[in-house]
């Protein structure tokens, strides 16, 4: 409950509580069992215990895609579950949807430990939360999800391609959001705090240090000149109102470091919450 609620804390200003809440709820049902129970058990003991004899991320994919993901469903209800189901199945690292050999991570996951996942989700309906939470959370998904899609994500595309492209993005986005929850409720917990609220960021200071730091680049080479060049065309960039942006430039270019102005100034300018960073590799 805790890691759903400081998830929702996170999106919910973009319009994405009931999404993030849900898969922050269902994140750990895998560990409603006694196996789980044994083997946290003798980790905490500091006994010896073999990494991944114990599966709990699965479960959670399970329950969204078995209850809610059919071909004769509608493309959102079933956006709104993959969605879901890749942040849960993602929380401890990310999931590969088809590999290189062609096989996709969700039927890995619906077949690998079957048995295990239905009694350890059956748990969880009896001790934390009930099927029809569960639907109508889902339901309030799907609408979030149909909203965002529509209003932020197809006005910016222009090919299915760049909204499989977004919708990639979304999905780490989520992930993101689970995961912070869940490292933050984790520490909260074994440091004996309440649950940690983020004050606002000076973004003003953000943005002095990020423009000191560039200006002191020695700017003598052609390549340095290039740099600040690129830079500078972010820095204004980031005066536009927000939205989807991509920044392509060789490697050597100067990508992070332009990346990082244009976010903090973009954030400074907007009034934004925060800056998530994730490094995408193309192939």
């Amino acid at each position: 409950r805790s890691v759903a609620a400081l998830a929702r804390t996170s999106l919910e200003s973009i319009g994405l509580g009931s999404t993030v809440y849900l898969a922050g709820l269902l994140h750990d049902c895998g560990k409603f069992t006694d196996e789980f129970d044994v083997y946290i058990a003798k980790a905490s003991a500091g006994e010896y215990v073999r990494k991944g004899s114990v599966i709990h991320t699965f479960a959670g994919v399970r329950c969204i895609l078995e209850q809610f993901h059919s071909k004769r469903e509608s493309v959102f209800r079933n956006i709104t579950a993959e969605l879901i189901a890749i942040s849960i199945g993602s929380h401890h690292g990310l999931i590969d949807l088809w590999d290189v050999q062609h096989q996709s991570g969700f039927e890995h996951r619906l077949q690998h430990q079957p048995e295990y996942d239905r009694r350890a989700i059956s748990a969880f309906y009896e001790e934390c939360a009930s099927p029809k939470e569960i639907e109508r959370l889902f339901e309030d998904a799907e609408q979030e999800i149909e909203i965002y899609i529509q209003s932020k994500l197809t006005p910016c595309v222009r090919k299915q391609k760049e909204l499989c492209y977004a919708l990639g993005l979304l999905a780490r986005l989520i992930t993101s959001a689970i995961v912070e929850a869940d490292r933050t409720d984790t520490r909260c917990f074994m440091d004996d705090l309440p649950l940690l609220q983020s004050d606002p960021t000076d973004w003003a200071e953000c943005a002095a240090r990020v423009e000191a730091h560039i200006a002191s680049f020695s700017q003598e080479k052609p390549i340095q000149l290039a740099r600040r060049a690129f830079s500078d065309r972010c820095a204004e960039a980031a005066k536009n109102a927000p939205g989807l942006y991509r920044l392509d430039l060789p490697t050597g270019g100067g990508k992070t470091l332009a990346a990082l102005r244009f976010a903090v100034l973009h954030a400074k300018k907007n009034k934004m919450q925060r800056i998530l960073k994730k490094k995408l590799k193309i192939v």
